[in-house]
């Protein structure tokens, strides 16, 4: 009797572990050690929003999750920090086993609801839910029970036992219906880039950028530019806990040089030396769609389509601060800053801008081109133009191209002596985009429906040929 009595106990410690554990973990909308990546209408990557817990609380028997908050633009130079997303900022998790996100509205989950069971979704907007069935289906690629909710607002909201909200729509509040499209934990569907994507080089890949410095005043005869060239080779690679070290040649073909008659000089460089990334020191890379790292950054995915590859990628927006507001200015005109990066190719694009009218200077450096694994994207310069052994000139005092960087319209300035030239205009791909002759002292380009990025220009004439970059905002 006695050992019946302690099987039995046995048994029923079990079940309530399990129901316990069931409570816990099943069903759960938002999983706390999960981050849930959601694609509203299906619109693909760059779109993506995230949605995690950034901290827990306890109030009387309930818990509570407080999920991540967003920045959102309302103007070109304004944005609001601390916005809830589509889940709200806080779902709260009732001793029986309901959810409650809760903040400029409330909505009520009864994630172990039964089949044809109502209840009062949302209160303030008289909006009923009904569990209408539980079906086995595929879920990124893995079978799992879901159960199917059905609004009286005619949304369906699709529940996961092992990948919670799998689907949420509440189209009288918001148009937009929103997708699972990957969970990073159990590491299904898609997945966010990280430090080790973007770091992510192998012995032999190339790396070309230019770097450009321009200042702007109010006399064009003080406006001048330079740039820099520099093309990186990867010949070691050394991975040591947290730090990534890869030991480079470097090419460095740096031109210095102003508009309007100023001489120019051109220095030629061959060295190698270290790059070292840390992990724990670039937080940012673990950030994600609209996310605030601190009172004067925002990130944006997006995908990555330059050198006709598509990957994973972000940009970081900086601005001055710090702000002690929810509302900040995130693209002020007398000071920007953002960074670009990709995966498999690092930092691809740092821009920044100081305005103060109506003087200004600017900073550029961007990839142009790279070769992975055998694989040339975008362009390359020979390594004898990088030594200067290429008879190739840069531009001379015949030939000056400005404003450089631009967004509307380039200037091709060229003396009496050069009038009569040919000039060409190619893209990061190598793809014609411009072809004209030049028979005035000042042709003016209207590249204004351009797109965004790095463009090459040749001019040739019956006593030189010049080539030249400019950077098209």
């Amino acid at each position: 009797m006695k050992k019946s009595i302690m099987i039995l106990l046995a048994c029923q410690i079990l079940l309530s572990f399990a129901c316990l554990n069931s409570y816990s973990q099943n069903w759960l909308p938002v999983n706390p050690s999960y981050k849930y990546n959601y694609s509203p209408n299906g619109n693909g990557y760059d779109s993506t929003v995230t949605i995690h817990v950034d901290s827990t609380g306890v109030s009387g028997f309930d818990s509570i999750y407080y999920l991540n908050r967003i920045v959102v633009q309302i103007s070109y130079n304004e944005v609001v920090i601390n916005m809830p997303q589509f889940l709200q900022r806080t779902m709260i998790k009732k001793n029986n086993g309901d959810i409650i996100f809760l903040d400029t509205s409330s909505f009520l989950i009864k994630p172990f609801s039964s089949v044809g069971d109502n209840w009062m979704f949302d209160i303030a907007h008289n909006v009923t839910a009904q569990l209408m069935s539980v079906e086995y289906i595929s879920v990124l690629g893995n079978n799992d029970s879901v159960k199917i909710i059905v609004l009286s607002s005619s949304d369906t909201i699709l529940l996961s036992q092992d990948y919670g909200l799998i689907q949420f729509s509440t189209s009288y509040l918001n148009p937009e219906k929103y997708k699972l499209v990957g969970v990073e934990g159990p590491n299904v569907g898609l997945q966010l880039p990280s430090f080790n994507d973007i770091y992510n080089f192998n012995v032999g890949d190339i790396f070309e950028y230019v770097e450009t410095f321009s200042q702007s005043t109010q006399t064009v005869y003080s406006t001048f530019q330079e740039w820099w060239d520099y093309k990186f080779t990867i010949q070691s690679k050394t991975i040591s806990l947290d730090t990534i070290s890869y030991g480079i040649s470097v090419l460095e073909k740096a031109t210095l040089w102003t508009v309007y008659g100023y001489p120019y000089n051109i220095v030629y460089s061959n060295y190698s030396s270290t790059l070292r990334f840390i992990n724990h020191q670039l937080p940012y890379l673990y950030y994600y769609n609209h996310e605030q790292e601190s009172n004067c950054q925002k990130m944006y995915l997006y995908n990555d389509t330059i050198f006709i590859e598509n990957g994973k990628g972000f940009i970081g927006e900086y601005c001055p601060g710090p702000y002690t507001s929810d509302t900040i200015g995130i693209t002020p005109e007398y000071n920007h800053h953002s960074e670009k990066y990709a995966t498999n190719r690092g930092l691809i694009d740092s821009y920044t801008i100081t305005w103060s009218p109506p003087n200004s200077v600017s900073y550029d450096s961007a990839l142009v081109g790279c070769k992975l694994n055998g694989i040339t994207y975008g362009t390359l310069n020979s390594d004898s133009y990088m030594t200067g052994e290429e008879n190739i000139s840069l531009p001379t005092n015949d030939f000056y191209v400005f404003p450089n960087p631009t967004t509307n319209n380039i200037t091709i300035h060229q003396s009496i002596n050069a009038i009569n030239s040919n000039l060409t205009i190619t893209d990061v791909y190598g793809r014609e985009t411009y072809k004209v002759n030049l028979l005035n002292n000042d042709s003016k380009i209207d590249i204004s429906k351009w797109s965004v990025g790095v463009y090459f220009y040749k001019i040739i004439n019956d006593h030189e040929t010049v080539q030249g970059k400019f950077i098209k905002e």
